[in-house]
């Protein structure tokens, strides 16, 4: 498992297991992951202009690896998520997965994408609250979407809709189906007709 974490310019932790590049490629083309991690040439030029000043190397990045081998199922989705997911009737036990965690604020969600084998976009989407105190938010969107799946098929489709959800370790998980999508502060989505729909709803 790779792991990343940045607190320049703004806190990252990211997880991916080794070796699975449509993952990363997922979570770069969505702003959920770090940078790139530089190569050996750009390392050493950063190191010789820290130690040319006289200071020292930053702690704002790091990177690092948890080794896997010899102990088959561990690049495996978490067992909770397992455990959560079979619940609601699905094995995501073959599914491609991350983590990530961006932001400092305990309202921030961490995202666990879970991608459906040879899948180049996840097929669920995973949220889980960083606190207990913060269970309520998530609850909120969850008792949201279970109200919008009630309005047919016209608001529920454009909408996602919850899978599975659990606690662990006192923390709420809320499991939904994952849609593609932008940021609003994209121009081309601010013009995208879906936009335009759930403005006239409200």
């Amino acid at each position: 498992v790779t792991m990343f974490r940045s607190t320049n310019p703004a806190p990252t932790v990211v997880a991916t297991p080794v070796g699975q590049p449509v993952v990363d490629a997922w979570l770069r083309g969505h702003g959920l992951a770090g940078p790139s991690r530089p190569g050996l040439r750009d390392q050493l030029r950063r190191v010789a202009s820290v130690l040319r000043r006289g200071g020292r190397r930053s702690p704002s990045i790091a990177w690092g690896f948890l080794d896997l081998v010899g102990q088959p199922g561990l690049d495996r989705p978490p067992r909770y998520l397992r455990e959560l997911a079979a619940t609601g009737g699905y094995d995501i036990a073959d599914h491609a997965w991350a983590l990530s965690a961006t932001g400092s604020y305990r309202t921030q969600k961490i995202l666990v994408p879970l991608f459906a084998p040879g899948a180049p976009v996840p097929e669920f989407i995973v949220k889980l609250a960083r606190h207990a105190s913060v269970n309520p938010r998530l609850l909120v969107e969850l008792d949201g979407l279970h109200l919008l799946a009630t309005f047919g098929p016209t608001i529920a489709e454009r909408v996602p809709a919850i899978r599975f959800a659990g606690t662990c370790a006192g923390l709420l998980v809320v499991g939904e189906s994952a849609l593609d999508g932008g940021t609003f502060r994209a121009p081309a989505m601010q013009r995208h007709p879906l936009a335009a729909d759930a403005v006239a709803w409200l």
